[in-house]
């Protein structure tokens, strides 16, 4: 299971988060938010 959420670029806080079970979930979570791309990894 992985979990993506949005940064505020300029506080830091997090804005948003959604566990992620599997492809489906990922997609809408894109869909949500009209991310067409790939979500780029931060650890």
């Amino acid at each position: 299971m992985k979990k993506r959420i949005f940064i505020n670029i300029n506080s830091g806080a997090i804005e948003e988060a959604m566990l992620i079970r599997n492809e489906t979930d990922l997609d809408d979570f894109k869909g949500q938010y009209g991310i067409t791309g790939d979500i780029k990894k931060k650890y």
